[in-house]
Formats: C-alpha cells, structure tokens, sequence
C-alpha cells in the first residue's frame, strides 16, 4: 500500500468545507438583504416610477403648450375658465394622461377608483399643497403622487417638499416608494 497515490480523506473534507463555504458567500449576495435578485427588484420599481413621473410631466408640458395661445392672453378668465376652476387645464390633463395609457383616480387602502377630470382628484390638485394623484396603467400598476398640486396662478404642477410617488401592484399591494 505505500506505493498507492491519491488524496487523503483529510483533504477531501477540506475541499468540501471549502466549497460550502464559497456556495453560502455566494447565495448571500444573490438573494441577500442587499443581494442582486434585491435590487434588480427595486430598479424595476424605480424606472416604473420614472415613467409615471415622466408621463404625468409631458402631459402636463402637452396640456402648456396646447394652452399657451389663449393662456397667454388672459390667464384669468382662460386658465380658470368662466366658473372660476381650472377645468381646461385639469381636463386637458387627464386627456392627455389617457392618451399616455394611464386613468386618473384616487387610491385608498387597496381600492383606485376612476375619476373624469370634472371629478374631485383632478379638481383636487387645483390650489393644493398636500393633494394625491393616482394614476393606473393599462396592466393595473396604480402610482400615487402625494403632495402634488397644480398653481393656480401659472397653472404649473409642483412637487412640494417631501413628495413621493409609491408603486402599487394590481392588487394594491405596495411595491416600493420613490422620493420626489
């Protein structure tokens, strides 16, 4: 037997140990706290949010341009219209939402419910320091601007200190937050 060459069963449990070792670091960083699979889940949330914001930003940027003519002249009367609201605005703005696939709402517990823009969450905006804005896109992903508003003298939307957009799956279940 002294002539016999192989590995000892020493060396072999050390090669294991090894290896179980190198498997659990790698595991770790994969599905950790801060592990790839983690935040490859929180970058989906975070470019959703940025399209929402986006969408809700060009439609607005539409909504300006489109108005710019008769805004320019007469803000009073045009922006706010003859009932003193500032329903041409907020209509334009939830038409051109719609064209960018996304309905206008308000979001409570796990509930979005459908507004026109002659309803009260796109009227609420108007003047508002505080309000929410829920958007819906055509999968059912609901995005909840809070503290939003649109000035009632420029007619401009703001995001006040502390504004955040929060992603909500289809069933409400809330998938992560972005701060504005």
């Amino acid at each position: 037997m002294k002539n016999q060459k192989g590995i000892t069963l020493v060396a072999l449990v050390i090669t294991i140990i090894v290896l179980l070792i190198l498997a659990g670091v790698s595991i770790s960083l994969v599905v950790g706290n801060n592990g790839v699979l983690t935040q490859a889940s929180n970058s989906v949330v975070v470019n959703k949010a940025a399209a929402a914001r986006q969408s809700l930003l060009m439609a607005q940027a539409a909504v300006e341009t489109y108005h710019y003519a008769q805004w320019s002249g007469n803000t009073a009367v045009v922006r706010k219209g003859n009932t003193g609201t500032y329903k041409d605005a907020t209509s334009g703005l939830a038409a051109q939402l719609g064209n960018e696939g996304y309905t206008v709402g308000t979001f409570s517990g796990t509930t979005f419910t459908e507004q026109t823009e002659d309803d009260s969450a796109v009227q609420a905006i108007i003047g508002s320091s505080g309000a929410q804005l829920a958007l819906k896109n055509a999968s059912g992903e609901i995005f909840v601007f809070s503290n939003v508003a649109v000035n009632e003298n420029t007619g401009a939307l703001t995001f006040g200190s502390g504004a955040t957009l929060t992603v909500y799956n289809s069933a409400g279940v809330q998938q992560g937050f972005v701060n504005l």
